[in-house]
């Protein structure tokens, strides 16, 4: 998954493999890791800016009530 818009601002990336978190970290995006398929701190070596265990994670939701609040899409 990744949503974007030039004319929002930021772009990120939620991703659940290792190789598809690393693109997203070298295109310079903030990704989300989801740890469906792989293990967390394999994941995590790959830099995202944070794990979430699914998409009802709360971490996610807590995340983009923040953004919504700053403004930011």
């Amino acid at each position: 998954f990744c949503s974007y818009s030039a004319s929002d601002g930021p772009v990120s990336s939620s991703q659940d493999s290792v190789s598809g978190i690393k693109a997203g970290v070298a295109a310079g995006m903030p990704v989300i890791g989801i740890s469906t398929r792989n293990p967390e701190d394999l994941l995590m070596g790959a830099k995202p800016a944070f794990l979430i265990k699914d998409y009802d994670d709360p971490k996610l939701w807590a995340a983009l009530e923040e953004l919504d609040k700053s403004g930011s899409h």
